[in-house]
């Protein structure tokens, strides 16, 4: 977690622009708590809009965003709840939908988070971990596209073993923010001009 930290507050240090840079998060449940927190981890060149659906399945979700413009980024963390009523297919369809319906933008797509919250924990988790590893090929195939691997440790978790805890959640956003600036870091740094060598 140290690391984490030291890691983003270099980055947000070290970050210039003049722009003012829009960002939605679009969630379940996981992200209560987002705008609050998001705010103190960012500089005030950002506009953060949040739309937090408790329960939601990916359809119910995605089909609330608005269209975000070029220099937006867009944060989907969303599956979850799909995955609780097996609708595996149907929940990579719609995100697969959007990140191909938004590729003017940046899109962060945040992992599903693991669950301990049921009797079958490790079969949950294992389609879990599938569903996973399919968002990450699809971010191969999106240039705009960035896949985040969130932390699994129990211990970020609340007892019931469905949402992170306080702790979680930090470093959950912590992560988001860091990405954040890392992403339009890339885009703003100008690529070195090599002069014509006459022969």
């Amino acid at each position: 977690m140290s690391d984490l930290i030291m890691e983003w507050a270099n980055k947000r240090n070290s970050f210039s622009s003049n722009k003012k840079h829009k960002t939605i998060c679009i969630g379940d449940s996981h992200i209560r708590g987002f705008m609050n927190m998001i705010k103190n981890l960012v500089s005030k060149n950002f506009e953060f809009y949040g739309v937090l659906k408790p329960g939601s399945c990916s359809y119910q979700l995605l089909e609330t965003a608005s269209q975000p413009n070029f220099d937006d980024i867009l944060i989907i963390c969303s599956g979850t709840n799909d995955l609780a009523t097996n609708r595996t297919t149907l929940a990579f369809q719609n995100i697969s939908n959007m990140v191909t319906k938004n590729n003017h933008t940046n899109i962060i797509l945040v992992n599903i988070l693991y669950r301990y919250d049921t009797a079958n924990t490790n079969t949950v988790n294992d389609s879990i971990e599938k569903f996973n590893r399919r968002l990450e090929k699809l971010v191969k195939i999106s240039p705009h596209a960035s896949f985040l691997k969130t932390e699994q440790n129990r211990k970020l978790y609340t007892r019931h073993g469905f949402h992170y805890n306080r702790l979680g959640k930090r470093y959950l956003f912590h992560q988001i923010a860091l990405m954040v600036y890392s992403l339009l870091e890339q885009k703003t740094t100008c690529p070195i001009r090599i002069g014509w060598k006459k022969t």
